[in-house]
């Protein structure tokens, strides 16, 4: 997020960072004080601040959460857009390259193929068929001409629709 600040001064005004490693009740009340429009964070904290909300401590209004970084499961997904009265969005990221897969309104995800190589392979490295959970991914970042990143194996276990 600073980097962006950095590049978008607009953007470090209009948004905040805040560490889910906080005590909660000083997440919950930075929380109602900024009074966020649309809430970033893993699906657990999610979690965490949809119990707030039900408990009446966390007075937040967004109009969607944003989770990356974790499984979202079914149940999870209803308890943090019940919690938060909020639509539910989620995303798919590495360190290596943040944006690898946004979800669609059937709630599923769509690797940014003009940024991305990601690979669904088994141990030996060769490409697993469709419906097949992979042993691992391989990730090749289009986009960075500056250090390249070529089938890079992150490690993440996924699987592409048949």
């Amino acid at each position: 997020m600073r980097r962006l600040w950095e590049t978008n001064p607009w953007l470090a005004r209009n948004s905040c960072c805040l560490s889910i490693l906080r005590p909660t009740a000083e997440l919950v009340a930075d929380l109602n004080a900024f009074r966020p429009s649309i809430v970033a964070t893993y699906p657990t904290a999610a979690m965490m601040l949809a119990e707030q909300a039900r408990a009446g401590r966390l007075r937040i209004n967004p109009l969607e959460v944003w989770t990356g970084g974790e499984h979202l499961s079914a149940p999870m997904r209803r308890m943090i857009g019940q919690g938060l009265g909020a639509e539910v969005c989620n995303s798919y990221g590495a360190s290596e390259f943040l944006p690898l897969a946004w979800e669609c309104g059937h709630q599923r995800l769509h690797v940014n193929t003009d940024w991305v190589v990601l690979e669904a392979v088994d141990a030996s490295h060769r490409p697993v068929a469709p419906g097949t959970v992979s042993y691992t991914t391989l990730l090749t970042n289009l986009a960075n001409h500056v250090q390249p990143v070529i089938r890079f194996d992150i490690g993440d276990r996924v699987m592409y629709d048949a």
